[in-house]
């Protein structure tokens, strides 16, 4: 599911809204793993619903401190949020 969900997220409009179901039964599946939450997280900033993907992502690293791409995934959403100086 987290790989359809990904694969999903990266192409058009139409699939970038076919992705948030698998890929919320993923991050479901998987609750103390953050990948499926960082590319969930992700799929919600392509979509514009930065709230929501900063709420995933905060979540991913909190799982995942030191995972270099959940840090750089969150970074980018907070500068996309006006938070530049945050995380």
């Amino acid at each position: 599911l987290l790989n359809l969900g990904d694969t999903l997220s990266k192409g058009d409009e139409k699939q970038l809204a076919q992705a948030f179901e698998p890929l919320a039964a993923a991050a479901q599946m998987a609750p103390s793993e953050a990948r499926p939450l960082s590319v969930l997280g992700v799929a919600h900033a392509r979509a514009g619903r930065i709230s929501e993907a900063l709420a995933y992502l905060e979540r991913a690293r909190a799982l995942a401190p030191d995972d270099a791409n959940i840090r750089n995934n969150l970074g980018d959403v907070l500068i996309r949020a006006g938070r530049a100086g945050e995380g």
